[in-house]
């Protein structure tokens, strides 16, 4: 399985994979994971999350980017790695990039190009998975970061991204806080490697 990288031309230099963790083309969803952990879950509940007993998931850290709770990083080696919260929200920001939809291959989604460099890659509406059900799928690409931020006293929550298409409001992207043991995708990036 190739992964290819894009470089979009971001102002924090970061290079995109042109597919999700677990796909075997820029147009297959991959796989639904909890955040920080590597296993795929038949049901997404509370349940059956391996770090929720007593809030485990906080103890995992606020950024889990290249640890051993990363997917990306352990099923692809270093420097893959998921990313972080900036780094999402300028993937997703129009100032930067060109969102289109697109159907390829069947598969309904955006095509994400940069505005600097004219690059470009696929993000297929693969949805998130909420217990059983995926109900989000052909309208929604829902992605984690490896943050995790405080959202009141004691309370903390991974943050994720989403881009989203609907008729009554079209080319909607944005941030926001995810049950952890929700299923969303991965899409791994690398740090562009500084020329000495």
């Amino acid at each position: 399985m190739d992964i290819n990288l894009v470089d979009l031309g971001l102002p924090n230099g970061i290079l995109w994979a042109d597919r999700n963790v677990g796909a075997n083309s820029p147009e297959d969803y991959g796989l639904h994971l909890t955040w920080g952990d590597l296993t795929h879950q038949k049901n997404y509940s509370k349940e059956n999350y391996k770090y929720l007993k007593d809030t485990k998931y906080q103890a995992l850290g606020d950024n889990i980017s290249a640890t051993p709770y990363d997917a990306a990083t352990m099923m692809y080696g270093e420097p893959w790695r998921l990313p972080t919260l900036k780094e999402a929200r300028d993937f997703i920001s129009k100032k930067y990039c060109i969102f289109t939809l697109e159907t390829l291959n069947g598969i309904e989604g955006y095509r994400v190009t940069g505005k600097k460099t004219g690059n470009s890659l696929f993000v297929p509406f693969g949805g998130i998975i909420i217990g059983k059900e995926n109900t989000s799928a052909t309208s929604q690409a829902v992605y984690w970061t490896a943050e995790l931020q405080q959202t009141s006293p004691g309370t903390f929550f991974p943050c994720g991204f989403y881009l989203e298409y609907y008729e009554y409001d079209p080319y909607r992207n944005h941030w926001g806080y995810i049950s952890p043991y929700y299923g969303a995708t991965i899409r791994p990036v690398q740090s562009r490697i500084k020329k000495r």
